[in-house]
């Protein structure tokens, strides 16, 4: 009897870690830390939003999404986030740095990092919530074959 529920469970193992996985061109860059690097290029032209999440859930996924900026970028702009410490600041122990969001030539200035869940993303709109909807099965995915 063990040896023949060994083999779906395997299968089903191999799947989750390797064949559901909703990545494609989703986030270009994140601020801070993650996956996805602070800064990237656009690989199609098209539209990408600035998002500003400040709460997820125990899945990892947003919770409270606020769209800062959406923006027609063309094919290899450039995404992402620099951290800015103000001149007058500079020599001061207590100075946060400030995050600057850039795209092509546009920039915002957002302000510092306010706790843990505190991120900033640029991503493609259209799979905002597929990207994240397939959250739970990744997480699961990973704890089954412990990677």
């Amino acid at each position: 009897m063990k040896r023949i529920l060994l083999i779906p469970v395997l299968s089903l193992a191999a799947l989750l870690s390797v064949g559901c996985n909703y990545d494609g061109n989703t986030i270009r860059a994140e601020v801070p830390g993650g996956n996805h690097g602070q800064s990237g290029m656009v690989p199609t032209s098209g539209n990408y939003t600035l998002f500003h999440v400040t709460e997820f859930d125990k899945w990892g996924a947003p919770t409270k999404t606020v769209k800062v900026a959406t923006l027609n970028l063309k094919e290899n702009e450039r995404v992402g986030f620099r951290y800015v410490v103000p001149e007058d600041k500079q020599y001061d122990a207590d100075a946060r740095s400030q995050v600057v969001a850039y795209a092509g030539s546009h920039e915002w200035a957002l302000g510092p990092i306010q706790g843990f869940d505190d991120h900033y993303y640029w991503a493609n709109p259209d799979e905002w919530d597929g990207y994240w909807s397939m959250r739970p099965v990744k997480v699961l995915g990973n704890k089954a074959t412990m990677y």
